[in-house]
């Protein structure tokens, strides 16, 4: 019979879900064919077997052994074509994902499957959607099968009162608004929000100008979720401060509409982030307490475990069944279901049959941040955290060698996340351990008392503040706690999204290790362990023990150790071998520990000494990044269109960068379309402390050198970013033509404005900045119009005169100036850089019309290759100064 077969099942099942997601059509079909084939030739080769005359037992004993190869690979086969197929389903857009690409003012009627709040309002998941354009020529209806996510604001919909709609689970409503498409990323570690919709099936937004109700039928149950969810976060708010209830009602009820942005910063960055949200822990540790509750009231063990469940489905239901709160709910009751039939439980099996269910019900959840973290923190305390308890094993003091085994529990989880952490967050918390170990065995106390206090407050407010008084503390605690922490030095590690490959090779190092090490276990303890297990179990049921029951029960353990197979005990023999020798035991070193050095430099981004060039997709605005050896340049950064563009662009990239500090920021000038992200980093980093280094990451970026073009007069907004940055302790420099800043083999040289220009406006005395590197030019135009473009050129000129740039030698790359604007961009100036290739920022739609069609001619007309970052989003150049290779962020990443 094959040993754990769910896991087979389960591997199957993952490598068809990345067979269709990650290659070709062709090899697609290939696969599926040989799969097919392969098939065929099992189902005949089984059929053979057994039709065959069985001569003897050999002869039988050899055609089971068939038998099971054949199985095993039917069965891997079988759950590669479900998890291909199902992947496949889930992939094929509807038409209107086809059709409506850009934003349409329509008409939608459905019914409100959710509800939440959001800071400006409310939220509604819409279901059984029908959409209608108002196109009077070519008007279409749609009829959907996923959900819409709708967003109404207080201003449009007067029925909102306190985040409280008069609207209900259930309702049919009439909604007019501009539908729009889910974006993808479009810049590396920004944000993607078509992903993170689409594991929820949402497959378009909608900001609605009017509601009208069509019909008050509701969903009773989900009714009910929903007004216990909104009743219980507001009893949390009458017996406990704002802040305090807002981390609560994360934690108990996964409403983080109340939660404060610095207070999840905080537990961030101290590692604790999982205990902001319904994670597994807290539905287990809930699961257990109920269940143990229910077993002191002399109920017998079905009835407990019956109640348990359900009480589990219930509260899953009403916190919205996160991925890792439907794990741990299936875990939960298949091993207290264990318990009823009398069945051992094992823990992969369990674990597998509920990655089985949910990747069944949405496949795309596999490659989510949420999925792999909370299984790979299991997975770490199933696989990891036995074989580091060997270590414990010699310590005779009970209290000492709990918290060290509790402390290799959190080592497991942190094994095993670490890269998952580094890839999706680009940040390791350092002292992560240590925080959990202190805050984490709180947190049963924590939920329990703060449930029992909430659902006492709809009897007595003061029984309920006075018994969530310790949770208070608590709260506070972990505050005081992660504050300490981030005074440490080196809390908050930036690592970078490290490739995939590191990845697996980390994993493949991980199991090397750990695989090679035995679990030292007596196994007479493990079976006294089960049967006292038994006993309680008896005596929670019966109220005493049948002693012959128990004898018998122990009987049968120790046979199933016993009959094993030679392999098995011979494995065993080696184990009690080494736990019956308590002066070797206690000598006990493993080697194979030391190969975990080998993990450090696997969670870091390793960077070539290449020059790279970055544009970033802002929209309407512009924002470059050049990086070489360590040093970190930005020209601008700024949109016209996107609200904080730092925090949701920027930012998201140079973390996954791995570049914790911007050495030198320019400012073409001081528009805000170019400006405001700069703003955002300044407003939000430290004070930089004297010497002008920050001498470790802080989980900010700083600026260190704010570089400013030379003027007479600064406006009302350079003034605002010069007074900014005095604050924070940032370097102001001013350049103008001929100054220049030199760093490993780069020089950026300033070719305008001069000190004698005379702007009429911002954009006519924008610097224009010009990149060497080797036999690498780039140049850097901001906003500026075309006598500053022949300015420009005319320093070219001079450089290729003194040198400095070879006379023959065309221009490798041109930022346009202007966003494409046909004020810039001369004809005399293309001829004269003759730019090999060139990138246009500009936004989709934007309402300047940028790039002007003219602007497009002109490059057109001279064969001169251009991309805008409105089609491609983020553009990569990468040079080592004789060879220039351009890549683009959206065709790489999802174009088939």
């Amino acid at each position: 019979m094959i040993k754990r077969p769910l896991v087979w099942i389960l591997l199957g099942f993952i490598f068809g879900n990345l067979l269709y997601r990650y290659t070709q059509d062709t090899y697609q079909q290939i696969g599926v064919m040989s799969m097919l084939i392969t098939i065929l030739i099992l189902l005949f080769l089984y059929v053979k077997n057994n039709n065959d005359k069985k001569q003897n037992s050999i002869v039988i004993y050899k055609c089971r052994i068939i038998n099971y190869y054949i199985g095993f690979f039917l069965i891997l086969l079988l759950s590669t074509l479900l998890g291909f197929h199902i992947m496949k389903s889930e992939l094929r857009k509807e038409v209107i994902e086809q059709e409506l690409t850009e934003s349409t003012e329509v008409m939608v009627q459905g019914k409100i499957y959710d509800i939440s709040r959001t800071n400006k309002g409310m939220a509604f998941t819409i279901g059984e959607g029908v959409v209608s354009t108002k196109d009077d020529k070519n008007s279409k209806k749609y009829y959907m099968k996923e959900k819409i996510q709708v967003y109404i604001t207080v201003e449009k919909n007067p029925d909102i009162i306190n985040g409280v709609t008069t609207y209900k689970i259930g309702n049919s409503i009439l909604l007019n608004g501009t539908l729009s498409p889910l974006s993808h990323a479009r810049n590396p570690g920004q944000f993607d929000e078509y992903s993170y919709y689409k594991t929820k099936n949402i497959s378009f937004k909608l900001y609605t100008k009017d509601v009208i109700l069509k019909s008050d039928k509701i969903f009773p149950l989900s009714h009910i979720f929903y007004k216990c969810r909104q009743w219980l976060t507001d009893q949390m708010t009458t017996i406990l401060p704002e802040k305090e209830a807002g981390v609560l009602s994360a934690i108990l009820f996964g409403d983080k509409s109340m939660l404060p942005e610095d207070v999840s910063d905080l537990y961030q960055q101290g590692g604790i982030a999982h205990m902001m949200s319904v994670s597994g822990l807290h539905v287990s540790l809930l699961g257990y307490a109920i269940y143990k509750l229910l077993s002191k009231c002399r109920l017998s063990i079905q009835v407990s475990i019956f109640l348990s469940v359900v009480f589990l489905l219930f509260y899953g239901a009403l916190t919205g069944y996160s991925v890792s709160t439907k794990r741990a709910v299936i875990m939960f009751t298949l091993s207290l279901g264990a318990i009823i039939f009398g069945k051992t439980y094992d823990i992969l099996s369990s674990l597998s049959l509920s990655a089985l269910i949910i990747l069944i019900q949405q496949p795309r959840e596999l490659v989510s941040a949420g999925f792999l973290l909370s299984y790979g923190a299991v997975l770490g305390i199933v696989l990891i955290y036995p074989k580091l308890c060997n270590f414990s094993d010699s310590i005779s003091n009970k209290i000492m060698k709990k918290i060290i085994e509790a402390s290799f529990l959190s080592i497991s989880t942190q094994i095993m996340t670490l890269p998952l952490l580094a890839y999706f967050f680009y940040e390791i918390p350092l002292y992560s351990v240590l925080v959990n170990l202190l805050l984490v065995p709180f947190s049963s106390f924590l939920l329990v008392s703060s449930s029992i206090a909430c659902i006492l407050s709809f009897l007595s407010i003061k029984i309920a503040r006075w018994i969530i008084g310790a949770s208070y503390y608590i709260l506070n605690g972990y505050e005081y706690i992660c504050g300490i922490n981030l005074k440490l030095p080196y809390h908050y590690i930036l690592v970078g999204k490290i490739p995939i490959y590191q990845i697996l090779f980390y994993y493949a190092v991980v199991f090397a290790v750990f695989a090679s090490i035995p679990i030292i276990k007596d196994r007479k303890n493990e079976v006294n362990n089960v049967s006292a297990y038994k006993e309680q179990e008896v005596m929670n049921q019966y109220g005493k023990v049948d002693m012959r029951e128990k004898r018998e029960f122990k009987n049968r353990e120790l046979k199933s150790i016993v009959f094993k197979s030679k392999k098995t005990r011979r494995e065993e023999y080696k184990r009690s071998e080494c736990s019956n020798q308590k002066s070797k035991k206690n000598k006990i070193i493993y080697p194979q520990f030391f190969l975990l050095i080998l993990l450090i430099p696997l969670l870091m981004l390793w960077k070539g000494k290449e020059l790279k060039v970055t544009c970033l997709d802002v929209s309407q605005g512009d924002g470059i990044v050049i990086e070489r050896n360590g040093i970190t340049c930005l020209i601008d950064c700024g949109s016209s269109d996107i609200k904080e563009v730092g925090k949701y662009r920027l930012i998201p990239f140079l973390k996954s960068k791995a570049i914790g500090a911007i050495d030198y920021a320019f400012i073409s000038h001081s528009d805000y379309d170019h400006i405001s992200g700069i703003y955002e980093i300044l407003d939000s980093m430290p004070k930089l402390k004297e010497g002008n280094f920050q001498r470790n990451y802080t989980g900010k970026i700083v600026i260190r050198n704010l570089i400013l073009p030379k003027l007479p007069i600064y406006d009302e907004s350079y003034q605002n970013l010069i007074s900014l940055a005095n604050e924070k302790g940032v370097k102001i420099h001013l350049f103008s033509t001929g100054d220049e800043l030199i760093w490993n083999g780069v020089t950026l040289r300033c070719l305008h404005p001069s000190n004698k220009y005379i702007a009429t406006s911002n954009n006519a005395h924008s610097l224009v900045l010009c990149l060497i590197y080797g036999d690498f030019q780039g140049i850097f135009t901001g906003d500026v119009y075309q006598d500053g473009e022949n300015a420009a050129l005319s320093e070219i000129k001079k450089m290729r005169e003194l040198g400095l740039i070879k006379p023959e030698e065309r221009i490798e790359f041109l930022k346009v100036a202007h966003h494409g604007s046909n004020t810039s961009s001369a004809e005399g100036f293309l001829d004269g850089i003759n730019p090999i290739y060139s990138v246009i920022s500009a936004g989709k739609n934007n309402r300047y019309h940028h790039p002007h069609p003219l602007v497009c001619t002109r490059f057109q007309e001279r064969n001169l290759p251009y991309d805008l970052t409105m089609n491609v989003g983020a553009i990569e150049i990468i040079t080592d100064g004789f060879l220039m290779k351009k890549s683009s962020f959206i065709k790489e990443k999802y174009d088939d």
